[in-house]
């Protein structure tokens, strides 16, 4: 069970509200720059799941691939070999294996072998082809592959293969019995996960890998699964052709280490796989509980600061140990981020590489949502697209951290996994939908609403886009705006809702707020201010704070001191400009923070008593102009009984989106709006559709320049 360096915190709830001081509605013409989201024509297909059978006797007869694209369609590529000269054969997908064989399910079509008796072909698979497909490989099912009939019938059972964008991994956690650092149990209904009729059949359908914690497995837990429970959730995986995971640590403690990262070693790993063997199964990945984390970054008690170079050599010689009795096992890595950065995972797989004398096969990140302001897709891009320039696979570890509520649980995580890939170049190359916390409590059924496997059931839904242009209104209204809802494949959506937000650029006054719950056992916190530096920028900074203000419960008062500046500027360090000035806005004063990309600003107000599990708000007023954006970071800082930081909350200082307004998609996938609820100004309107059933979210964007 890992214990997260960055991963435990709180969830806050950051609902960021926008209050325009002005208060007028603008009625004059708009003036729009169109700044559309690709053209589905322009989006190259992605393979987000394949079978692969092996056809004939030990296939003999060459192989056969289904793939299903992000678009809906799909395609059947035939590689036979083996079969009569210059015969016709006709190529259907049935149900079950193929000793059992049960009704059609696709007709692929017919084709002539050659005088060598081979077929080559790659054919085109409909939307509804795909659906059928998908419908029946659902759970348990087995589908097949079949060429020709009656004695000439050649055959081979579908199964999943793992050469797909995104592979899916499920990790609930297990109903281990509670620790001092887990006071609560996983899954209650984790056994029902294993019953032949379980409800999770198209999700389970949809699943790679099923992710173990050893400490479930390992025989010596008190509360673990019984050898008979281990056989029965090891036969239930294999006839859901779902391949097992479990997490190891690799390090051996030595003068220091301990915790994060730190295990007995590979023999005791050893230990562990042999029981899942011994139970009928086998294991194809380890992924490694943070090694760079927990040798290489961590500098507490017992922490042992290594270089990443020693760091890999104990990863490898972890490697060897493994593969030494079961070499075909895949391992990788976690690391927690932003906590282990960028720029040292960078380094990491060059090290590891180097050491290992072969790429690091995937990496997978535990984000810690708390610590990475609202620019942080585009930051974990980053480490995407060196993964893959290393040649390891890059995954996500999707959760909702510690919400108190399955709902709220669920909903946390996507809101996370859409922010990443809702305006992204696609998904990572593995989604693992994990948890280590309390919640969620039930994982079935997939039909939901409020459950692990409905989470993922929303995951595999198909993908869509949108397009949206604007245009002066005609009616008094501000914008008109227009637009349609396609599949990536082109195929029009109707039903479902288009909301639309306005997000202004030039810097109007705004108040930002933050919502949550103080961590227990906090007494004390101050509010801290961060320009380029701590997570925040670099970049350029000219924003203007009014007030800073905090509250628990229905209190009326500010807790935070000289909130408005007018005792001045707060006690700061740094290189930039931090000053008060009377405010622009009429009575009282305001801070102004002023840097260039190489200059850097931290500042902390005076400390103030908190209340230990009581509900916060804190708010900021402020204006953010489109240059500022990234520059700084402002939240709340808990502190220990020392007076020494042990939690913080920051948000990025970024303009906050205005609602515009929402409208329903006709049956001909279009949509249309008029608003005028903005003022005069530039703004970046975000046309958002909801998604529905079966189809993805998908958003866009316009520039508006309101005179």
């Amino acid at each position: 069970m890992r214990a997260r360096w960055t991963g435990r915190l709180p969830v806050v709830c950051l609902s960021v509200l926008a209050l325009l001081a002005t208060g007028g509605l603008g009625g004059s013409p708009a003036s729009v720059v169109l700044a559309t989201s690709p053209t589905p024509a322009s989006v190259s297909p992605r393979i987000d799941f394949a079978w692969k059978a092996s056809v004939g006797t030990g296939g003999a007869n060459g192989s056969a691939t289904v793939r299903a694209f992000d678009t809906a369609r799909g395609s059947a590529i035939l590689s036979l070999r083996g079969l009569t000269p210059s015969v016709k054969y006709a190529v259907t997908i049935r149900r079950g294996a193929c000793g059992s064989l049960g009704t059609r399910v696709v007709t692929v079509g017919t084709f002539t072998s050659t005088k060598a008796g081979a077929i080559a072909a790659t054919v085109p698979l409909t939307v509804a082809q795909v659906a059928a497909l998908r419908g029946v490989a659902v759970g348990t099912t087995r589908v097949s592959v079949v060429v020709g009939s009656g004695a000439q019938a050649r055959c081979g059972t579908l199964a999943k293969s793992r050469a797909v964008t995104p592979q899916v991994w499920f990790a609930p956690l297990a109903p281990i019995p509670p620790q001092p650092w887990r006071p609560y149990i996983g899954a209650t209904d984790w056994k029902a996960l294993f019953a032949a009729d379980a409800p999770w059949p198209r999700v389970a359908g949809r699943t790679h890998v099923f992710k173990y914690y050893t400490e479930w497995i390992d025989p010596r837990t008190t509360g673990g699964p019984t050898d008979a429970e281990m056989r029965r959730e090891v036969a239930a995986l294999k006839a859901r052709d779902i391949a097992i995971a479990i997490e190891a640590s690799p390090l051996v403690v030595e003068e220091c280490g301990g915790g994060e990262g730190f295990g007995p070693g590979a023999a005791d790993v050893v230990r562990i796989i042999r029981r899942i063997v011994a139970a009928g199964g086998s294991v194809r990945y380890i992924a490694l509980d943070e090694p760079v984390a927990g040798g290489a970054v961590n500098d507490g008690k017992n922490g042992c600061s290594w270089p990443l170079e020693r760091t890999a050599r104990q990863v490898a010689d972890f490697v060897r140990g493994v593969h030494a009795v079961y070499p075909s096992i895949v391992v990788g890595d976690i690391e927690p981020w932003p906590y282990v950065s960028t720029e040292l995972l960078g380094r990491w797989l060059d090290a590891y590489e180097k050491t290992a004398g072969s790429p690091l096969p995937f990496l997978h990140l535990d984000l810690d949502w708390q610590a990475l302001g609202t620019d942080w897709p585009a930051r974990v891009r980053a480490v995407k697209q060196d993964a893959r320039s290393h040649g390891t696979r890059f995954g996500l570890i999707y959760n909702g951290g510690h919400e108190t509520t399955d709902a709220a649980w669920l909903a946390a995580a996507e809101e996370h996994l859409l922010a990443f890939e809702i305006d992204g170049d696609g998904p990572p190359d593995d989604v693992i939908f994990q948890s280590w916390y309390e919640k969620p409590d039930r994982s079935l059924p997939e039909a939901g609403p409020s459950t692990f496997t409905h989470l993922i059931a929303d995951y595999v839904r198909t993908r869509t886009t949108v397009t949206v242009a604007g245009a002066p209104a005609t009616t008094g209204a501000t914008i008109a705006v227009t637009g349609t809802v396609r599949t990536l494949g082109g195929d029009l959506v109707a039903g479902g809702t288009v909301t639309f937000a306005a997000t202004p650029r030039d810097g109007p006054y705004q108040v930002l707020e933050a919502r949550g719950t103080v961590p227990k056992g906090m007494t004390r916190a101050l509010i801290g201010i961060r320009t380029n530096t701590e997570g925040a920028g670099p970049g350029t900074a000219d924003i203007t704070v009014y007030e800073i203000g905090y509250t628990e419960g229905a209190e009326t008062t500010s807790r935070v001191q000289n909130g408005r500046f007018d005792g001045g500027a707060w006690d700061h360090m740094g290189t930039a400009s931090f000053t008060s000035a009377p405010s622009d806005r009429g009575a009282g004063s305001m801070l102004r923070a002023v840097a260039t990309p190489t200059q850097w600003i931290m500042s902390n107000s005076a400390e103030f008593a908190v209340t230990p599990g009581a509900a916060y708000r804190l708010w900021l007023a402020v204006r953010v102009p489109e240059a500022s954006i990234g520059s700084t970071v402002a939240g709340i800082i808990f502190l220990g009984a020392d007076g020494v930081e042990t939690e913080r909350r920051m948000m990025s200082l970024t303009p906050a989106p205005i609602p515009a307004g929402s409208t329903t998609v006709d049956e001909m996938g279009a949509f249309s709006l008029a608003t005028s609820r903005v003022d005069a100004g530039r703004y970046l309107l975000t046309a958002t559709y909801s998604g529905g059933k079966t189809y993805w979210p998908a958003r866009a964007r316009t520039e508006v320049t309101v005179p």
